[in-house]
């Protein structure tokens, strides 16, 4: 995920800033019992299905 202008500032330009990466690492559970899974779907049920979650594109990884 990148986040436009809140990263770092440029050298010798202390107001103009770049781009902050944020990298997730997700670990899902091999298993879940009733309970939980109850309670992931009254998590999900709330939320919004929107076209642009079908459109989305896999953006390139960048190791820095």
């Amino acid at each position: 995920m990148t986040i436009e202008e809140k990263g770092l500032p440029f050298h010798k330009n202390p107001y103009k800033f770049g781009n902050l990466f944020v990298m997730f690492h997700v670990k899902f559970p091999d298993s879940l019992n009733e309970s939980q899974l109850g309670q992931i779907g009254d998590v999900l049920s709330g939320m919004k299905k929107t076209n642009q979650d079908a459109n989305m594109e896999v953006a390139e990884t960048v190791v820095l």
